[in-house]
């Protein structure tokens, strides 16, 4: 699962409504930088079963999934709902897979719910849709049994054996799901939360990066000694309209690579301080100044509201949320983060308005019908950043397109039958597909054209 970082990049826009000017820049930016960082050149190549070049044929190419990935999130009481799953499909190629904290994933001591969240992952996969494991280490104090952050078992033991228990879950957990489940958010909110075992401070503690370090340390080492693959990340809030917080995320971050922590891509949650409008420039501050480390990084939590009764925070717009707000507000944001190269996916935290955490902050409504924002998002994601070309194979007997990079069905048509394959458009490759079609009585390239 393991990647090397990639500069890629900034995809297309047609129009946002009411867009102030004063961030045109940005967004025709966006615009341009699409056909260079999130397209590719592919060159399908046919030959008959005897290995010559077959021109003539009918060829569709048509992506079927993204490489960016565009999420939303799954618990365990949204997996047996068959309208649930039926939208995530619809919509999404990424999940994020949530109640992997403690005292949620082992409520009774050593019980796990592995089980349970294998079904799960297990669905997700069959389905093409990735995973956000969220959370490995929180120590953030909330709930109670069996829906607790942290374990209630947990207090039975002195602080020394409470972390040589944390090793253990952090290794059982990246054990049982390697090969699976292989993005990780190992530790959740490091800078804004107490750190491991000071428990008689408060949960939103801050203390200083050189007391939160050892312990992000030791998570990130365990989780790397049982997946040399696996995607580590630490993942934080109120960094894209918060300086300060920002720069002790920073500050954390160079902590670790300067000390060869493994550490593979970094967390921006986008939801705070709630109810506000994010400006392009705010998040392209954030992005480029996060993206400095050379990390990929993924929005793992973005909601924006559509309740009439919110005001809309922040200074960039004002006003009261509503549908036609949210839509518009969602549509810079994907724009604007879709096409900043360090970026990697984006993960909007809510499916229904019936089971959101923010007020009205979901993309379908309490009925589970379609918002506006959804509608957007349908038509970004599955029709103007989506590839589908066709022509006719040359007389080299190739047929070349621009698109997407992603994962494409290609159907070849030939006297009567059709032939179907699958391909993959990847980023910072040579993307040519040779694919053999079983037919040898139809026309061929010219001799001077076949490869020996």
């Amino acid at each position: 699962m393991k990647w090397e970082k990639a500069k890629g990049g900034f995809i297309g826009l047609v129009l946002l409504w009411g867009m102030p000017t004063a961030f045109g820049g940005i967004i025709e930016d966006a615009a341009q930088n699409i056909e260079q960082y999130r397209k590719g050149n592919a060159m399908v190549t046919l030959r008959t079963s005897e290995g010559n070049l077959l021109n003539g044929a009918q060829v569709t190419v048509n992506q079927t999934l993204h490489d960016f990935y565009f999420g939303n999130i799954i618990r365990p009481r949204h997996f047996p709902d068959a309208t649930y799953k039926s939208r995530l499909k619809e919509m999404f190629n990424f999940v994020t897979s949530l109640e992997f904290n403690w005292g949620q994933y082992e409520p009774d001591e050593g019980q796990s719910l592995l089980a349970e969240r294998m079904e799960m992952v297990d669905w997700c996969l069959a389905n093409d849709i990735n995973l956000f494991g969220h959370m490995l280490v929180w120590t953030k104090k909330y709930g109670t049994y069996p829906k607790a952050g942290l374990p209630e078992w947990l207090w039975n033991y002195d602080r020394a054996t409470q972390y040589s228990l944390l090793e253990n879950r952090v290794k059982r957990e990246m054990r049982d799901f390697k090969g699976k489940l292989e993005i990780w958010d190992v530790i959740n909110e490091p800078v804004n939360v107490r750190i491991w075992g000071d428990w008689e401070k408060a949960n939103n503690y801050k203390d200083t990066i050189d007391n939160i370090y050892p312990y992000v340390k030791d998570s990130l080492n365990w989780a790397r000694s049982q997946n040399s693959q696996a995607i580590l990340m630490i993942n934080e809030y109120n960094v894209i309209t918060n300086s300060r917080v920002r720069n002790r995320y920073k500050r954390l971050i160079q902590k670790l690579q300067d000390n060869n922590v493994p550490l593979d891509a970094l967390g921006i949650q986008a939801h705070e301080p709630r109810y506000t409008w994010y400006s392009p420039s705010q998040l392209l501050t954030a992005y480029d100044e996060l993206g400095s480390f050379g990390l990929p990084l993924l929005i793992t939590e973005f909601t924006y509201s559509s309740d009439s009764t919110k005001d809309i925070k922040g200074g960039y717009r004002s006003g009261k949320w509503n549908q036609n707000l949210q839509a518009e507000a969602g549509e810079e944001f994907y724009r604007v983060t879709f096409g900043h190269p360090d970026v990697f996916g984006i993960i909007w935290f809510g499916m229904s308005d019936d089971d959101v955490w923010l007020s009205k902050g979901a993309v379908l409504d309490e009925n589970w019908q379609p918002k506006k924002v959804w509608n957007m998002l349908k038509n970004l994601i599955h029709q103007e950043w989506h590839t589908a070309e066709a022509g006719m194979s040359t007389g080299s007997g190739t047929f070349s397109f621009h698109g997407f990079y992603g994962k494409y069905d290609v159907t070849v048509e030939i006297g009567g039958e059709t032939f179907n394959y699958t391909a993959y458009l990847h980023k910072g490759q040579v993307n040519d597909w040779n694919f053999t079609v079983p037919v040898d009585a139809f026309p061929l390239a010219p001799p001077s054209l076949q490869v020996k």
